[in-house]
């Protein structure tokens, strides 16, 4: 029940588990009862997790996990914040709507607990991120996640990333590290994404006239001052007020 609304509450969404399981490892039911818990770690485990934007089951799912295992701290069950030492994902994947599909969803509130977590680490190799295009006509951007280590996710904090991944378009292999979040619910394509990458392998000739390969190294955290903005062009994404994400207004 807590593993659920954490989610609910984390995201602002519908959530359906298919089966949670947890157990004590005999050498945490022996602190357990030594140490009146202290220094006791539970393992659980959940399968078939699907999480869906509030309101919007139209859309495909926000988050899809076949199966996830963690392992937490059992006196913090009790005593928040819930401390996660480590989260292992398998089939996950990560779906981002285009901008502005918040606004039509239906004004649903609801009670939350405020459920306090600190995961110190999570373990996504073989994931999935999908782009969704505002318009129909245009394919999503998929991207093939080989390796994704998180670190220190937290409420209202960024996480510190580290990937090796398929870029969508031109394909080839971008090793990234840097931060992502915090993790912006009501808008999600406007979650604070920086760092730096290194591009290699990347096959140009998907597009008309060029058939060579490229690589490169970049950092990517630009801002543009709001005053230089021309008409054409609008705001995807800000944090703390800067502009981080732009797009023209004819996409």
């Amino acid at each position: 029940e807590q593993t659920e609304r954490y989610l609910r509450e984390r995201f602002e969404a519908d959530v359906e588990i298919g089966r949670l399981d947890a157990s004590l490892p005999m050498s945490s039911s022996i602190k357990v009862i030594l140490t009146r818990g202290k220094g006791a770690v539970v393992r659980a485990s959940g399968h078939d997790i699907t999480v869906w934007l509030r309101g919007r089951r139209d859309l495909p799912p926000l988050l899809k996990m076949g199966k996830v295992e963690f392992e937490l701290d059992l006196l913090t069950l009790w005593n928040e914040p819930v401390d996660v030492r480590r989260v292992k994902l398998e089939q996950f994947a990560l779906t981002i709507p285009p901008k502005g599909e918040r606004s039509s969803m239906p004004d649903v509130k609801f009670e939350s607990g405020g459920v306090k977590v600190i995961i110190r680490e999570v373990i996504a190799d073989g994931s999935r991120l999908t782009l969704l295009s505002k318009r129909p006509d245009k394919a999503p951007l998929v991207f093939d996640l080989h390796q994704l280590r998180l670190f220190g996710a937290g409420p209202g904090q960024a996480m510190r990333y580290d990937a090796k991944l398929t870029n969508a378009k031109p394909p080839g292999i971008i090793d990234s590290k840097g931060s992502f979040g915090p993790w912006v619910a009501s808008e999600p394509s406007a979650t604070p994404l920086a760092g730096d990458y290194k591009f290699e392998k990347a096959d140009l000739g998907v597009f008309k006239g060029i058939a060579q390969d490229f690589a490169a190294t970049r950092y990517h955290s630009l801002i543009v001052e709001r005053d230089s903005l021309p008409d054409c062009l609008e705001v995807t994404a800000e944090t703390d007020g800067l502009i981080m994400g732009l797009q023209h207004k004819s996409k």
